[in-house]
C-alpha cells in the first residue's frame, strides 16, 4: 500500500481515538505538512501509522504536498503550523517577520548529490566550471545555496554568476539529464539513489559529505520547523510530537524490512533499494546541540557574502534555533 493511503487509514484511526488517548486526556491537535516522495518522511509516516503521537498526547494532522514550494506556501499561509523544512528558509522566513524555529533535525542532507551521466568526463566538482548545472532546490534552497558556496569557496567560480545554474521540477530535470540538455544535477534520494541504482547517473559529490570534510563544521539539510504562534499555543505539543518521532526512529531500527515497504511506490531496483536505505540511516543520524547549532549559524554570514543579501541573509535573527523543546534521550 502506498504511503499516502496509509497516511489516509492512519488519519481514520486517529480521528477515532483522538479523544481518548494514551495519556487518557484529549489529544492537542498539530497541523502538520510534509513533502510526498521524500524517503526521509518515513519515519514521519511510521509515526502516524503505529499513532505514536496519539500515544503522547497529540494529534500531528499530517497533509502531504507535491513539491517543497507547496510545503513552503502552506507554511507561510498559516495552513501548517509544523513540519519539515530546509533550516536556511527558516531563517529567512524569519529576517522577514514570518516567526519560524528550527527545533530538531531530520536529515544530514546525505541523499543529496550532484549528479552526471555515467559516460560522463565530469570527474569532481572541479569540472563543472562552464557547464550546465541544475538544481532541484530552486534558487533559495539549502542544496542550491551548498553547492554555490562550496564551489565559489574552494574552486572559485559560482555558476549562477555566469547563468550556467537552472532549476526545474525532479522529472523534468533528470529527463534532461538524460537527452544532454545538462551536464550535471543536483538531486535527492529517493530518486538519486534510483538513478545511481540502475547505473543511469553517478554522483560526483555528496554536497553535505564534501562541505564538511573541507570545512570541518556541521551542516543540515532538513529540519522541524515550527512556528511562534504554536510554540506560545502549546510548547509542549512540540515536544509531544518529537518524542513520537524518536519513537518511529527507533521503530524502524527494530523494523527494518519497513524501510523496503516504503521504497516500493518509487519503483527502485534491488540495488538501489540497498543505496537508499543506507544513505537514509545515515541521513537521519543527525546531531542536535550548541556546537551544530554554532556550525550552522558561522555558514550565514559567509554564505550570505557569496549569494547576496537578497537571497541569505547576512545575520541570524534570534530564536533561528531552539534546543528546550527537544526530546529527552
Amino acid at each position: 500500500m502506498k504511503p499516502a493511503k496509509l497516511l489516509k487509514l492512519a488519519a481514520c484511526f486517529g480521528f477515532l481515538f483522538q479523544l481518548s488517548t494514551a495519556r487518557g486526556e484529549p489529544a492537542i491537535v498539530v497541523r502538520g505538512s510534509g513533502l510526498e516522495n521524500v524517503f526521509v518522511m518515513a519515519p514521519i509516516y511510521v509515526m502516524k501509522e503505529q499513532k505514536f503521537d496519539l500515544a503522547n498526547g497529540v494529534d500531528f494532522q499530517l497533509k502531504m504536498y507535491a513539491n517543497i514550494e507547496a510545503v513552503y506556501q502552506a507554511m507561510r499561509a498559516g495552513d501548517s503550523e509544523m513540519g519539515p523544512g530546509g533550516w536556511t528558509n527558516a531563517l529567512q522566513w524569519r529576517a522577514t517577520g514570518s516567526p519560524w524555529t528550527v527545533v530538531y533535525p531530520i536529515a544530514l542532507g546525505a541523499g543529496v548529490d550532484v549528479l552526471v551521466p555515467p559516460g560522463s568526463s565530469i570527474k569532481s566538482l572541479s569540472d563543472l566550471k562552464g557547464k550546465k548545472v541544475a538544481s532541484y532546490a530552486g534558487p533559495t534552497g539549502t542544496a542550491t545555496m551548498l553547492l554555490r558556496t562550496l564551489l565559489a569557496d574552494y574552486y572559485g567560480f559560482d555558476p549562477a554568476k555566469t547563468s550556467d545554474l537552472q532549476y526545474g521540477s525532479p522529472p523534468v530535470l533528470i529527463n534532461a539529464l538524460k537527452r544532454g540538455e545538462i551536464d550535471a544535477l543536483v538531486l535527492l534520494d529517493p530518486l538519486a539513489s534510483k538513478l545511481m541504482g540502475n547505473g543511469e547517473a553517478r554522483s560526483i559529490s555528496n554536497l553535505v559529505d564534501d562541505y564538511q570534510a573541507k570545512s570541518g563544521k556541521k551542516m543540515l539539510w532538513l529540519g522541524w520547523l515550527v512556528h511562534e504562534k504554536l510554540l506560545q499555543r502549546s510548547p509542549e505539543a512540540v515536544t509531544r510530537v518529537l518524542t513520537a518521532y524518536r519513537q518511529a526512529l527507533d521503530y524502524l531500527d527494530k523494523h527494518p524490512d519497513e524501510w523496503k515497504r516504503y521504497a516500493k511506490p518509487s519503483g527502485i531496483d534491488d540495488a538501489g533499494l540497498e543505496l537508499l536505505i543506507k544513505r537514509t540511516k545515515h541521513d537521519l543520524s543527525a546531531d542536535w546541540n550548541q556546537g551544530v547549532i554554532d556550525d550552522l549559524e558561522a555558514f550565514a554570514p559567509h554564505a550570505s557574502s557569496i549569494l547576496g543579501t537578497d537571497i541569505f541573509p547576512a545575520k541570524v535573527p534570534e530564536g533561528t534555533f531552539s534546543l528546550k523543546y527537544a526530546p529527552k534521550p
